[in-house]
Order: structure tokens, then C-alpha cells, then sequence
């Protein structure tokens, strides 16, 4: 599992949620890397390239930023969503909805109608 807070919520000394995180990965069984923050212990790094990362992520853990939420929706990555602030709740809305979207049976559209010649 790969968990990022962003750029601004870690400057901001927003990293109350990464320690529960990270110990609930690992009572599942996940291994963890953590982007963003160190955390003494896991494998962590200050930044990188969220689009190099999600390939190695099995779900990603995050503050539902934008970029990182729509980076993942573009990746196909499961999402666990902790909003903090601004845009963000609305972005783990849709995150919500998609996965709503992505599990509800698909209706076949009607076949078109025969071509009718000019």
C-alpha cells in the first residue's frame, strides 16, 4: 500500500492520520511505502513522482489532493480516501461514485437500428 498526504498537508504538520494507517496496512498483511513524510521504520521518501509510484501500488492511501486522486483514477489504483480539507471532500465523492459506478452490473445498450439505405 502506497500512502501520500500531498505536499501541503505534511508543511502544514498534518500527519496525525499515518501512523494508524501504517499500522492497520501491516495488521492486513500490506507492505507500506510512505510518500511525503519519513516515518522511521518504512520504507518513505520526501517526494516522488506519484505517476512512477502507483504502478507498485496495490491501493493507495491519500488526502484526496486533486492531481493525487485523479492520477489514480487515470491508473486504475483502489483508493482510500482521508480528506482534510478545501476540494478534497468532493474529490473522495467521486472516488465513491466511480467505485459505486465499477461494481454496479452493466446494461447493455440496445442494439442499434438496421442502417437504412439512402
Amino acid at each position: 500500500m502506497c500512502l501520500t498526504l500531498g505536499t501541503i498537508l505534511p508543511r502544514l504538520g498534518r500527519t496525525e492520520v499515518v501512523a494508524p494507517v501504517v499500522a492497520a496496512a501491516r495488521d492486513l498483511g500490506l507492505r507500506v511505502a510512505v510518500l511525503g513524510t519519513r516515518v522511521p521504520g518504512v520504507p518513505s521518501w520526501d517526494w516522488l513522482p506519484l505517476d512512477t509510484v502507483l504502478s507498485h501500488c496495490r491501493v493507495l492511501a491519500h488526502h484526496g489532493g486533486s492531481g493525487t486522486t485523479f492520477s489514480a483514477l487515470a491508473a486504475g489504483v483502489p483508493q482510500l480516501v482521508m480528506p482534510h480539507m478545501t476540494d478534497q471532500p468532493d474529490n473522495a465523492a467521486l472516488v465513491a461514485a466511480a467505485a459505486r459506478e465499477s461494481r454496479s452490473p452493466r446494461r447493455r445498450s440496445p442494439a442499434p437500428p438496421p442502417a437504412t439505405p439512402c
